[in-house]
């Protein structure tokens, strides 16, 4: 359920490196988190309707099943 929270909490903000605008957050693994949601059923299925209730018509066409690459955000580790 965290990943649903995360989802609408970063649909208002953009991210230059992933290239997302205002609004992309909610097609991140839509698909996935639905299933996976299903597969569940009771208290993460309901958290997952109540979620994407909330999101605007405008960006419920935005769906996005691939994990963005994350080396931007991966910082070099040194060994000692």
């Amino acid at each position: 359920m965290i990943a649903y929270v995360q989802v609408e909490r970063y649909s208002h903000m953009s991210d230059p490196k992933l290239g997302w605008q205002p609004g992309d957050a909610w097609g991140h693994r839509r698909n996935g988190y639905r299933r996976m949601a299903e597969m569940l059923g009771g208290v993460p299925l309901q958290a997952w309707k109540d979620t994407y209730a909330r999101e605007p018509e405008s960006t419920k066409h935005i769906v996005n099943d691939v994990t963005p690459e994350v080396k931007h955000y991966i910082t070099p580790v040194v060994a000692h």
